[in-house]
């Protein structure tokens, strides 16, 4: 009776956290709240400026445009990239001539220790698991503030996945019928995979190690922002569409 009870609760332990996220992203979305503009920067001919953005329901995102100078004025299509975790919204920065285009580079809304160590890993899930549904939220809320600019042309929306950035990138365009095109680069295939190999300095021996990273992926809703399956449900409603 115990064994029953056990695997009763670990089935619906199972679908719960494997239920389609895209209500849970919607929520974590709000509505635009407050936009906080920093100063203009003058770099190499183009203006760079930070925003920070809060949503109705407590998410918050900072985010980098960058225009050129010869574009002022002008009603630009828009670039919109989520790269890496250690670079955030700084990839935009990296971009030498966005000339004819707005470009913009979005922070990742984890509040957690970013290298977390030992049993911290474990602490860490129920945090990394919220950013992955705040992730794609976030550019949602960024795409509702960029496509309010004047000096935004909402026809040309285009989203930038690379690395890390790839599978909320998708999850996000496959919600949001104003992107009109997605790119990926360098995204990995999975999430079991690179938590496996994150644990190896954690958990030497291979078999608990692969029962920690497989548990660690399901905690964390991986199996639902893998790119190979478009990341929710949702993405699959607008590969059909």
């Amino acid at each position: 009776m115990i064994v029953l009870f056990l695997v009763v609760l670990a089935a619906a332990g199972g679908a719960m956290l494997l239920r389609d996220p895209a209500p849970a992203i919607l929520d974590r979305r709000g509505s635009l709240a407050a936009a906080h503009e920093e100063t203009h920067e003058l770099v190499d001919s183009h203006y760079v400026q930070v925003v920070r953005l809060r949503s109705t329901s407590g998410l918050t995102v900072s985010m980098t445009t960058k225009q050129h100078v010869a574009d002022s004025g002008a009603r630009l299509p828009l670039a919109l990239l989520l790269g890496g975790r250690n670079t955030g919204q700084d990839a935009v920065r990296l971009l030498e001539n966005t000339r004819g285009v707005m470009a913009v580079a979005l922070s990742y809304p984890y509040t957690g220790d970013p290298k977390p160590k030992g049993t911290g890993v474990i602490r860490a899930i129920p945090r990394i698991r919220q950013a992955f549904f705040d992730t794609p939220a976030a550019l949602l809320l960024a795409l509702d503030d960029l496509l309010a600019r004047p000096d935004v042309d909402g026809s040309q929306v285009e989203a930038i996945g690379v690395s890390l950035g790839v599978p909320f990138v998708i999850i996000a365009s496959a919600l949001d019928a104003r992107v009109t095109r997605v790119w990926t680069l360098h995204g990995s295939g999975g999430t079991f995979t690179p938590l496996e190999y994150a644990l190896r300095d954690i958990i030497p021996s291979a078999p608990p190690r692969f029962i920690a990273a497989a548990i660690g992926t399901l905690a964390m809703s991986g199996p639902r922002i893998t790119p190979p399956r478009g990341g929710s449900g949702a993405s699959a409603r607008a590969r059909s569409s």
